[in-house]
């Protein structure tokens, strides 16, 4: 049985599996291809070796987030190279205020736990019992997911990019990486994505769908346990921006190659005019 069809046993966690194949369904349709740079391949056959058959070694997610339909890109670039399993396992967290946005079910529709958004502080006495109580569950809800061989999703950045202006992550998912002893992170870097959902000529709604390819790039496994190994002086925040410092770097690291596979793309656009 695979993983996402068991969520329903663990508190804090949401799934609905008649919305998540009808949105895995419209993704396809918009999403044509994802197509994988450099290195992203043999770093997908990692992430498949570490989890192994008794999926030992726990997996997060790391991706940029620019568009809505990024966790459904993800998804989509899983199952079409082979990994169902993996996609099977996928459990994204996500940030409560995203379900006023009409898009917010192309996030949604797959395995979720929702956290109390880092972006917006808690001001009055029931907001903060309330974020208390919600990122409580989400914590204790994460660490059973990992457990029983989920692969965590952390749109770590607190919320969508726009171009080429990157977020740094925010400091508070960095409890994330503390999860568990041993576990792998892999940074996601994409692109395109926001080409999909384009902003909307009219005011009724911010966002309309194009169908358009995206490009994706998977890096190299970062271990937590070296990464504590590594930093590990001064405060808890500081502590976690070095860490999460670090994996930033490796996925601007990704997203130079996706640029430079643009830019090969292009080159050869321009020649094929020529002829």
């Amino acid at each position: 049985m695979a993983l996402h069809e068991r969520f329903r046993e663990i508190p804090g966690v949401n799934f609905n599996k008649n919305k998540h194949e009808i949105v895995t369904a419209v993704a396809g349709f918009l999403i044509p291809k994802v197509t994988l740079v450099e290195d992203s391949q043999e770093n997908l056959l990692k992430m498949q070796e570490l989890r192994g058959r008794e999926k030992s070694v726990p997996v997060e997610l790391f991706p940029r987030h620019i568009s809505n339909i990024d966790a459904p890109a993800i998804y989509k670039m899983l199952v079409d190279q082979g990994y169902n399993d993996i996609a099977d396992d996928l459990v994204f967290i996500l940030g409560n205020r995203l379900k006023l946005n009409l898009f917010r079910r192309l996030t949604d529709a797959y395995p979720h736990i929702t956290v109390w958004p880092p972006t917006i502080p808690a001001i009055t006495e029931e907001e903060i019992q309330v974020q208390g109580e919600m990122n409580s569950l989400a914590e204790r809800a994460t660490k059973e997911v990992l457990e029983r061989g989920g692969a965590i999703v952390i749109f770590a950045q607190g919320g969508r990019e726009k171009g080429e202006r990157f977020k740094p992550f925010e400091i508070g998912t960095g409890g994330y990486l503390s999860m568990r002893r041993e576990m792998a992170v892999f940074p996601i870097a994409l692109d395109e994505t926001d080409k999909v959902l384009v902003p909307a000529p009219t005011g009724v709604v911010d966002r309309i769908p194009h169908r358009h390819s995206v490009l994706m790039h998977v890096g190299e496994p970062i271990d937590t346990a070296g990464l504590r190994a590594r930093f590990n002086v001064g405060k808890v925040a500081t502590v976690f921006e070095q860490r999460l410092g670090y994996i930033h770097e490796k996925l601007l690291e990704g997203q130079g190659k996706i640029a430079w596979s643009q830019t090969l793309r292009e080159q050869v656009d321009d020649t094929e005019l020529l002829y």
